[in-house]
């Protein structure tokens, strides 16, 4: 009986390391998925390019508060935008204006403004519709040099009337002054202007007339006050009544 029990243990001690070799070979290293991630991109690089923050009307000048900085990306600015790299555009933007409409949100660029002395400058500030004409004159006739781009006049003209007689009469009132010479825009340490030639806005209608009076006679300009606030704005004499003409006939009392 002792036998048959030791021989039962045996085989059990026999088979339990029979089976544990069996599985110590089959022991094979767990295999693992390696999990893909997604590359890591260079952080892209960007440049502030100059905006319009409002709508900007033709000819107005710009100011700091009429534009913003957009981000755009470096890579893509085209070349004639305005970056902050552009010190010296920024640093005289006060001394631009609108060439044409820029709506809210538009780029602002050297072709949309432009600058003091450029070409097309006093097409940019000319009324929509108006027209520029010039006449040379003297100090005398431009009220000792004081007036200056900007201001309103009255135009006189003097010359032999159709009865023989020296006569000054009104011919336009209410006219915008566009150039002195070929100075557009006054800095506020000036007061006067020297100038030999006047450039005035007027409309279509009032072109002939005052070219006719330029060549054949003498044309005075007299000032009018910044605070005259008229609804007239360079209406011709001949539209108004005739209590508002005004004639001096010289050598007579």
């Amino acid at each position: 009986m002792k036998a048959a029990r030791l021989l039962i243990l045996l085989v059990a001690i026999a088979a339990g390391g029979a089976a544990f070799f069996m599985l110590a070979g089959n022991d094979e290293p767990a295999v693992t998925t390696a999990v893909p991630t997604a590359p890591i991109q260079p952080r892209m690089a960007m440049a502030e390019v100059m905006f319009s923050a409002k709508d900007i009307p033709q000819g107005a000048i710009l100011s700091e508060g009429m534009v913003k900085w957009v981000k755009w990306p470096s890579a893509n600015v085209p070349e004639f935008f305005i970056t902050k790299d552009d010190q010296d555009f920024i640093d005289n933007l006060g001394l631009r204006r609108a060439r044409l409409r820029i709506d809210a949100n538009q780029p602002i660029y050297g072709v949309n403004t432009v600058a003091h002395g450029d070409r097309g400058m006093l097409a940019s500030i000319l009324t929509p519709g108006m027209r520029a004409v010039t006449a040379r004159m003297g100090l005398e006739e431009t009220s000792g040099g004081f007036i200056l781009p900007g201001d309103r006049v009255d135009i006189f003209a003097t010359g032999i009337g159709d009865d023989g007689q020296m006569e000054t009469s009104a011919i336009l009132r209410n006219i915008r002054v566009l150039a002195i010479d070929q100075v557009t825009n006054v800095t506020d340490e000036q007061t006067a202007l020297n100038g030999s030639t006047v450039t005035f806005e007027l409309s279509p209608a009032q072109v002939p007339s005052f070219i006719g009076a330029r060549d054949n006679k003498q044309l005075t300009l007299v000032l009018r006050s910044v605070y005259d606030l008229s609804p007239e704005t360079g209406m011709p004499i001949v539209d108004t009544s005739p209590e508002e003409v005004v004639v001096i006939r010289f050598g007579q009392g």
